[in-house]
């Protein structure tokens, strides 16, 4: 059971098979925290409690048991809790999306319209009969001794995700995907992440110009280049934290002026590098014992 969102721990505590991913968490009152759905489409839901959360620093709304919302990666989220709540997340790894999708038919005129809100960048919607049956029964094997429990994750897995498609707003998420020349792009980009990079260097390497470049960025990630490679520094930022001193951090990621990443740090977290540390360092022992 996970007490924070930090994606180290995620990475260990995570129960994952071919097509999904299960992560825990036993949230306390009182609790703030960032959270981002990183490189994969995640289904965020409550076994108890509820969460205020604010979605790329824009929209801003609480829900519950009743409810689940669907977040695109690279999603960002300001979580606040007001009382003990427990939620459970599913990664969907785009094999099983691509696979529904490719292997239904569904008509838009049947698509059902259970989403409480259109905005492209989530899909908020409730827990009808049929995927709150996906959500307990993936629930149940996670936590069986089953041994074929990977096998039938992945079988719950995939109706999870054909019982979502049948809701517009959550088929528009699943359906979002980056075309292949940015998905070239942005592994470029997590190659070099450790390196100085600036604007024109990464259009050069990758043969576009500066001006098609930024373009493509702000129409299918809403962030310009240099604000992605930031983004994605930032949140590399936060793993080493876990094991290096934040001088160290600064240095593995290429600034060689400390107080330029601590800024860049805290726009990011709102807190500076040592705060977030601190304070992670403290889940995990908490953890642990």
């Amino acid at each position: 059971m996970l007490h924070s969102f930090h994606e180290y721990l995620e990475t260990i505590d995570g129960l994952e098979t071919e097509y999904v991913k299960l992560l825990s968490y036993d949230l306390p009152s009182s609790f703030c925290d960032h959270y981002r759905s990183h490189a994969y489409t995640r289904l965020c839901t409550i076994l108890s409690g509820e969460k205020k959360v604010t979605l790329n620093k824009s929209d801003s709304f609480t829900y519950g048991t009743s409810q689940h919302l669907l977040l695109p990666p690279h999603s960002q989220v300001l979580m606040e809790i007001d009382q003990p709540t427990q939620a459970l997340v599913f990664e969907l790894n785009q094999d099983v999306i691509q696979r529904v999708l490719q292997r239904t038919r569904l008509a838009d005129t049947v698509c059902e319209t259970l989403s409480t809100s259109s905005f492209k960048s989530y899909a908020l919607g409730f827990n009808r009969v049929e995927i709150n049956a996906e959500i307990q029964q993936l629930h149940s094997i996670s936590v069986s001794s089953n041994p074929n429990k990977a096998f039938l994750m992945d079988l719950s897995a995939q109706k999870l995700v054909y019982e979502l498609i049948k809701d517009c707003a959550a088929r528009s998420i699943l359906q979002m995907q980056y075309p292949s020349r940015l998905q070239e792009i942005i592994q470029y980009i997590d190659v070099h992440l450790h390196e100085h990079m600036t604007l024109e260097e990464i259009a050069k390497d990758c043969h576009m110009s500066p001006s098609n470049l930024s373009h493509l960025f702000k129409k299918h990630t809403t962030l310009r280049p240099m604000a992605f490679v930031r983004a994605r520094r930032m949140a590399l930022a936060a793993t080493y934290l876990q094991h290096h001193s934040v001088t160290e951090v600064s240095l593995m990621l290429g600034y060689d002026n400390l107080s330029h990443f601590i800024r860049l740090f805290r726009e990011c977290y709102q807190e500076t590098p040592k705060q977030f540390q601190l304070r992670h360092q403290s889940g995990t022992d908490s953890l642990n014992k």
